[in-house]
């Protein structure tokens, strides 16, 4: 009866929650990640299990509250891919986008595997079960600064 959950159900009559399937192994992908859609609690939840395979560094993850900084990067992600939230991307110091195909309905994600690439230096794999990444590829010299040297999470 240890570590059951509230209320006290001795006799196993409460049906316990489904885990969620875990997508594509995204363990090998650039980190720090961020994973999108992420406009729900549920979302960074789900994130923030699944990255326990491999453990990447992620931008998602929360419990009760949404940290200042994540919020300000997801916010930032409502046009993704474009100048704009790619900019973001490299400033924040993250390296990869990871989009979950089978949540961006809906959402402002949802057009987001029709936008063009060209001129963002970013590189779009498909990854198995309808998982998209994005990796951003290191600017040249000439554009700025390299990604490395931007701060990232819990950096300023």
């Amino acid at each position: 009866i240890e570590g059951r959950a509230l209320p006290f159900d001795p006799g196993d009559r409460i049906a316990q929650p489904e885990v969620p399937e875990a997508p594509a192994d995204v363990s090998g992908v650039a980190a720090p990640q961020l994973h999108l859609p992420a406009t729900l609690a549920e979302d960074n939840r789900r994130y923030l299990l699944w990255s326990t395979d491999g453990f990447p560094a992620i931008v998602n993850g929360r419990s009760s509250i949404q940290p200042e900084y994540t919020a300000g990067v997801i916010a930032a992600m409502r046009s993704f891919p474009d100048r704009s939230s790619v900019a973001t991307l490299r400033r924040r110091g993250i390296a990869s986008v990871l989009l979950h195909t089978d949540r961006i309905s809906g959402s402002p994600q949802g057009p987001a595997l029709g936008r063009p690439l060209d001129g963002l230096g970013v590189e779009r794999t498909r990854l198995d079960g309808g998982v998209f990444a994005y990796e951003l590829r290191q600017p040249s010299s000439t554009t700025g600064a390299s990604a490395a040297s931007a701060p990232g999470p819990g950096r300023r």
